[in-house]
């Protein structure tokens, strides 16, 4: 199957993914079974999950945070496997905890996004994570969002990461 169809197929479910396989085929002006076979390889290959994106604020959320931490070093190898594999298992716990990940940078070696439904539910859990963490983790800094709409510059969707067809990346590239 070729790749740019496969994008295609992509970037039409990145704009909405509940729309039918007829409908991007008549966009395409490819047949629905082509469709059907290309998302179904994208869904095996490349799609981890479909979701909505709700308006945070109306669902009672009015803050994201995204937090950075600082691993303690001084730890030893054994001691910072084992406090690591603690800390992933109370992040994975943690339903408002949407994203974590290690990273580097500005001196951070981790970082999370969490929701929260106000500013005090925010400082419980920020008093969660230090009492949890307590050792393993010499810094933490969050930068809180708040998700008030006038506030807001560019809401957060995915269908923006669509580029042109002439500046498109091969699946293939990616996998280099």
């Amino acid at each position: 199957m070729k790749e740019s169809l496969l994008m295609k197929v992509l970037y039409e479910l990145m704009k909405n993914a509940r729309q039918s396989d007829r409908a991007i085929a008549e966009k395409l002006q490819v047949s629905q079974p082509t469709v059907t076979r290309a998302r179904t390889y994208l869904e095996k290959n490349y799609i981890s999950e479909y979701t909505a994106i709700p308006s945070f604020p109306k669902i009672g959320y009015e803050i994201i945070a995204i937090t950075f931490v600082k691993t303690n070093l001084s730890l030893s190898p054994e001691e910072r496997m084992k406090a690591g594999k603690k800390g992933r298992q109370w992040t994975l716990s943690q339903p408002n905890v949407v994203f974590a990940a290690q990273c580097n940078g500005m001196g951070f070696t981790g970082l999370m996004i969490s929701f929260h439904k106000n500013y005090s539910d925010y400082v419980d859990f920020m008093k969660k994570c230090r009492n949890e963490w307590s050792g393993a983790v010499t810094f933490q800094e969050s930068i809180m969002i708040h998700m008030r709409e006038e506030q807001m510059i560019k809401p957060l969707v995915f269908a923006s990461l669509i580029e042109t067809e002439r500046n498109v990346t091969t699946l293939n590239s990616q996998k280099a």
